[in-house]
């Protein structure tokens, strides 16, 4: 799906890394939200208004990559992700994205 983005857009949300497989030692290509540049500008200007959003994009920050308390705190704290705002949809589509690519790639590094 990710080669069909822009290549702009990927640039500006998504950065890839490497992780390490427990079982076997291979470095494998990891997918991670850019929490610099213009995401993180769109996450904060967001988070002035919304207290959901502010733990996201804090959270984000201080760790680096999707928390399960930022998973929980979607589902939880739902009311302060009304999916009738195209911005909210979108950091839930590029959230549940970048989940699924962590959870299913096993490409090498």
């Amino acid at each position: 799906m990710f080669k069909g983005l822009d290549s702009l857009f990927f640039s500006k949300v998504w950065y890839y890394s490497k992780t390490w497989t427990h079982n076997k030692g291979d470095t494998l290509k990891y997918l991670l939200l850019k929490h610099e540049g213009a995401f993180e500008i769109f996450l904060s200007n967001l988070a002035k208004e919304n207290k959901g959003i502010e733990y996201y994009h804090t959270t984000l920050i201080k760790t680096g990559d999707i928390t399960p308390s930022m998973v929980s705190n979607i589902l939880i704290n739902y009311k302060y992700y009304n999916i009738q705002q195209p911005e909210i949809r979108l950091i839930i589509a590029i959230h549940y994205l970048t989940l699924n690519d962590q959870y299913h790639r096993k490409e090498p590094y």
